[in-house]
């Protein structure tokens, strides 16, 4: 699952990774799968635009709609407590050996 994300979205960071290993844990694969479909379908029918005015990526898609589905709560821990932990502990993510 998590590779099929990563590879759909093109995303290649370690972050990302455990980003999506994260939300896959918080929201569950269906609704991780409902997000990046309509990441797909938005990006192909033009995108999101930055606050720059820049399009998003594709994987800055499908994090913009999961931002939008999360608690303020599940937010924090995915996109901001996780990374400095990862950071702290020095380690790279690692999918953990799901598929």
């Amino acid at each position: 699952m998590v590779a099929k994300i990563l590879t759909s979205l093109n995303e290649t960071e370690n972050q990302a990774l455990a980003q999506i290993v994260a939300i896959i844990d918080v929201i569950g694969e269906k609704a991780a799968l409902d997000c990046l479909k309509e990441a797909i379908t938005t990006d192909e029918r033009g995108g999101l635009l930055r606050e720059d005015g820049a399009r998003r990526t594709r994987g800055g898609v499908f994090f913009n709609i999961v931002r939008r589905r999360l608690s303020a709560e599940a937010r924090t821990e995915i996109f901001q407590r996780l990374p400095r932990r990862l950071k702290k502990l020095g380690k790279t993510a690692h999918a953990g050996g799901r598929p």
